[in-house]
């Protein structure tokens, strides 16, 4: 629960009430260490930015946040300006790549290369996701699943 208090600056003494109130949850729990699950990071730092832009009360919140799939969830926070140390230590921070240039990307007058923006997400040591910023739903979906797997194992 320090990890999670420390990456998104929430007291402690606040994120056991926001379990209490079914805002977060955890995975495990094993004496004084509990596991909350990068999905649950994600729900509670979009739940922390809905309340601070809508004033809602948490039940609107919470019933708003249920509405987003993960991959949608953590593009819109990446959308609302996600810190970026927290967006590194969740596997979500956007790495620019130069890659050749795209015809779309120049005009008659350009020559400067086309840069695509990658999310990466590290699945196991050694062993790294990279999904194209501009990915659609089905991939977001995709790659979703892939890192759910493997947390699973």
């Amino acid at each position: 629960m320090s990890d999670v208090a420390r990456l998104t600056n929430v007291p402690v003494r606040t994120l056991r009430d926001y379990v209490r109130r079914g805002l977060l949850h955890y995975s495990e729990r094993r004496g004084t260490v509990t596991r909350y699950p990068r999905n649950e990071v994600l729900r509670l730092l979009g739940a922390i930015r809905l309340k601070s832009q809508t004033k809602a009360k948490w039940a609107a919140v919470k019933g708003q946040l249920d509405t987003f799939s993960a991959p949608e969830l953590e593009r819109w926070l990446v959308e609302q300006g996600l810190r970026p140390e927290i967006a590194v230590e969740l596997g979500i921070a956007p790495l620019a790549v130069s890659v050749a240039p795209r015809p779309e990307a120049l005009d008659a007058h350009s020559t400067e290369r086309a840069v695509t923006l990658w999310q990466r997400t590290e699945l196991l040591p050694g062993l790294e996701l990279l999904l194209d910023a501009r990915a659609d739903a089905a991939a977001r979906e995709a790659a979703q699943r892939i890192i759910d797997e493997l947390a699973r194992r």
